[in-house]
C-alpha cells in the first residue's frame, strides 16, 4: 500500500514538473501581464494602438505601395475611459531584413521619443447648444460634462534600402517610459503589388477584436470618397479627425462618412463587430465619389 502511494507521488510529481516546464513561463508571463494591468488600471493608466498590443498584433497589407506606414498610440481603452495626465513613451522599429531600415516619422532615426498629452473639453449630450470654447466651470455650472479627451498620436514609418523591396515585415515597439512603464507591439506585413490597377481598392481583414477596412486609391489623383456602411452589423472607431461629414443611424451610431485619401496613398479604419461570431467582407460597404472633404 505505501509502495502504490509512492508511485502515485512520483506519478503527479513528474506530471507536475512536465506541466510546469511547458505552461510555467506563459502562465508566469500572463499572471505578471493580468497584475501589471489591474495595477495601471487602479492608477488611470492606459496606452492603446490600433495596430499594437501588449501581446502584439499581425497587420498584414497587400496594397503597399513602397510608401509610408501609418500607425498610431491613444491614451485610453476607449473614449469613455482616458488617462488624464502626459504619458511620454519611445518607439522603435527593426526589419526582417538584413541592412534595410526603418525611418520613423521622416526623422532619419528608427528609434523616437514623444508624449501623449492630456486635454479636456466640455461634451454637450443635451442639445444643441455650442460648448466647445467653454471653461471647466462655465461648462459644469450649465449641466454639461467636462471630459478627458482621448489624445491620438499618428505615427509612421518608411522603408530605406538601397535596393528595391517588395516584401518586408517591420516590428513596431511602443514603450511607456513615464508615469508607468508598459510594452506594447505590432508586426506590419507588407507585400508590393505590382498589379494594382489604377482604381479605388477595398479590403476588410477580420482580427480577434477588431476589423480593418483599407482603402487604396490607385488613381493619379486625389480622391474625395463617401463611405456608408450597415452599423446594426459593425461599429467605427471615429477617435480620428479625419472623417467629415459624419452620419449617425438612429441609435447615433455613424453610417457614413467622407475621406480624401491622396493619390497612389491607402487609408486603414478600424472597426468593431457587433456580433463576433460572424465574419464580414467588403461588400458590408459602399464608396462612392463625393464632391465635398471639407
Amino acid at each position: 500500500m505505501k509502495k502504490r502511494k509512492k508511485y502515485i507521488i512520483i506519478i503527479v510529481l513528474i506530471v507536475l514538473i512536465f506541466f510546469l516546464s511547458m505552461y510555467g513561463p506563459s502562465y508566469a508571463k500572463y499572471v505578471y501581464n493580468s497584475t501589471q494591468n489591474y495595477y495601471l488600471k487602479s492608477k488611470g493608466f492606459y496606452i492603446s494602438s490600433d495596430y499594437l498590443s501588449e501581446n502584439g498584433l499581425k497587420n498584414v497589407d497587400n496594397l503597399w505601395n513602397g510608401s509610408s506606414v501609418y500607425f498610431n498610440l491613444k491614451n485610453s481603452l476607449n473614449n469613455e475611459v482616458v488617462t488624464s495626465y502626459d504619458i511620454s513613451y519611445q518607439v522603435s522599429c527593426n526589419t526582417n531584413i538584413e541592412g534595410v531600415t526603418c525611418n520613423l516619422n521622416d526623422t532619419g532615426l528608427s528609434t523616437i521619443n514623444g508624449v501623449l498629452s492630456s486635454f479636456s473639453s466640455c461634451v454637450n449630450e443635451k442639445d444643441n447648444t455650442d460648448v466647445s470654447t467653454y471653461t471647466k466651470e462655465q461648462c459644469e455650472i450649465n449641466g454639461y460634462k467636462w471630459k478627458n479627451q482621448v489624445a491620438n498620436k499618428e505615427l509612421y514609418f518608411n522603408i530605406v534600402s538601397d535596393t528595391e523591396v517588395s516584401d518586408i515585415e517591420v516590428e513596431i515597439t511602443a514603450t511607456t517610459t513615464s508615469p508607468y512603464k508598459k510594452v506594447i507591439s505590432g508586426s506590419f506585413i507588407l507585400h508590393k503589388n505590382e498589379n494594382i490597377i489604377e482604381d479605388v481598392i477595398l479590403e476588410y481583414n477580420n482580427y480577434s477584436k477588431y476589423d480593418r477596412l483599407s482603402i487604396y486609391n490607385g488613381l493619379s489623383t486625389n480622391k474625395c470618397l463617401r463611405v456608408t456602411f450597415d452599423s446594426t452589423k459593425v461599429r467605427m472607431d471615429t477617435t480620428s479627425s479625419e472623417f467629415v461629414n459624419v452620419e449617425k443611424d438612429a441609435y447615433a451610431n455613424v453610417n457614413g462618412f467622407t475621406i480624401s485619401i491622396d493619390s497612389k496613398s491607402s487609408k486603414n479604419i478600424i472597426f468593431y463587430r457587433t456580433d463576433f461570431n460572424s465574419n464580414y467582407d467588403k461588400s458590408i460597404f459602399n464608396v462612392s465619389s463625393s464632391d465635398s472633404c471639407g
